[in-house]
């Protein structure tokens, strides 16, 4: 997930949607939420697939592979995933982006979606369970 903040209105007809990309799901503009109107800035938060995450976190894993603890989520490791969901969400829009004042991203390594209740065992895991975190 990222957030990112722009000068100006995002050229879009729509505070939310939805898309058929293979980084980014969902976004929404937080300014169009009852009590943020007056924002300054115009936000919006970028949700990522969940195959996008997931392939995320395998890529720079979020806890040491030797001891199992967290590895903080500096700066340096959240700039290409807040980056990646911004190109996705311009590509998305179709037309230029306004210049934004702010971008961050959040990794949530343990917000998987689970299938439903069909086809899991009693531990609740199934052909699609996807172990992200060791």
């Amino acid at each position: 997930t990222a957030i990112v903040a722009f000068e100006e209105r995002v050229p879009v007809p729509y505070d939310a949607s939805s898309f058929q990309d293979s980084t980014l799901w969902f976004a929404a503009k937080t300014n169009s939420k009852p009590g943020f109107e007056a924002l300054e800035k115009e936000c919006w938060t970028l949700v990522s697939t969940p195959a996008w995450a997931a392939a995320e976190v395998e890529r720079v894993p979020m806890r040491d592979p030797a001891t199992g603890a967290f590895i903080p989520q500096s700066p340096e490791v959240l700039e290409a995933p807040a980056r990646a969901l911004l190109d996705a969400f311009a590509a998305a829009v179709g037309a230029p982006l306004p210049a934004h004042t702010y971008l961050h991203a959040q990794r949530w390594g343990s917000a998987m979606p689970a299938p439903l209740t069909h086809g899991r065992d009693a531990d609740g895991r199934s052909d699609a369970t996807k172990d992200v975190l060791g």
